[in-house]
């Protein structure tokens, strides 16, 4: 790795050069120019589980979508995803024939069905930081506002974290993670607070689940890792007609709800002192988003692979 990107750029190309199978997981915007041969496999694995809201393609000519033709995603020579239900999806947001879309399930949610790694995870998070010991933890994890990392935001008026943390304090404490794009801050200082532990800087969100009580979030793709926990969730909502409007989902709402929404403060106070999850729902929302993902997800992918390289 160095500092220059575009070094780093070339090194990068020799390695494409050489590879049989590329995997990237994000938007790549280097690798969508270059003509691959026929032989070489570029697989998108993607960063985000299920199909929540729109994305690529699925956002054509909305704002901070893609506009006329253009190169982006459209040299994927396969995808993954979690469910064979949502296949067309993909298909649509990277603008790729379905075919070329499997439902192998995700790799990175293997470990929620390994217990040696869930043990491991919770003595480490517990160890570096006790204060979230005999607690029960909220984790707030909303995404960002806007059309991308340049406009990102949130915005804190939203939550009035004095009387968060007066009214629950006695039984929880409250993690914070926001979306990596979020760069304005609250005016509230979370450092060496006793009710709130701000993990922002934490790369892995799913590590956080192990420990995580009751998730508040809005449209944040989390709901589906979470959805392998169950346990209480809440939408907290206070854009709802906004954020439909400029960005849109591939289902309506209701059906990713598997917990309770909250469209004002008081409203999320009052959820939160009566967690719920309807187990009903939430089961349907598993099977129909994650039903590919059962721990072997990634000796699937990896086989499936290994056995199509020429």
């Amino acid at each position: 790795y160095h500092n220059n990107k575009k070094i780093n750029e070339i090194g990068y190309l020799k390695y494409i050069a050489k590879a049989q199978c590329i995997f990237v997981d994000d938007f790549i915007p280097m690798i969508y120019v270059l003509k691959l041969k026929k032989s070489k496999k570029l697989i998108q694995l993607w960063h985000a589980l299920g199909a929540f809201k729109a994305v690529g393609y699925a956002r054509y000519n909305k704002p901070g979508g893609p506009k006329g033709y253009n190169l982006t995603h459209r040299n994927y020579t396969d995808a993954i995803v979690s469910s064979e239900r949502i296949r067309t999806d993909y298909a649509k947001a990277f603008g790729i024939d379905k075919e070329k879309v499997h439902a192998l399930g995700i790799p990175r949610t293997d470990i929620f069905f390994d217990d040696k790694y869930k043990t491991k995870i919770q003595k480490e998070i517990y160890k570096k930081y006790p204060m979230l010991k005999n607690k029960k933890v909220i984790l707030f994890a909303p995404t960002f506002r806007g059309n991308g990392k340049k406009d990102a935001h949130y915005n804190f008026d939203w939550i009035d974290f004095d009387k968060l943390k007066q009214e629950f304090k006695e039984d929880y404490v409250c993690i914070i993670k926001l979306h990596p794009f979020i760069k304005n801050k609250p005016n509230y200082s979370f450092e060496n607070d006793d009710f709130y532990l701000d993990l922002s800087f934490e790369r892995e969100i799913n590590d956080l689940l192990f420990i995580t009580d009751i998730l508040i979030t809005d449209y944040s793709s989390v709901i589906f890792e979470y959805s392998f926990f169950k346990k209480p969730l809440v939408f907290y909502t206070p854009d709802f007609k906004n954020y439909i409007a400029s960005r849109d989902f591939f289902y309506d709402f209701d059906k990713y709800n598997y917990g309770s929404r909250a469209n004002n403060f008081k409203e999320l106070v009052a959820t939160l002192k009566k967690p719920q999850v309807d187990q009903k729902k939430l089961e349907e929302f598993y099977n129909y988003f994650c039903s590919s993902c059962d721990g072997k997800s990634t000796k699937r992918v990896v086989d499936y692979f290994l056995r199509r390289i020429k």
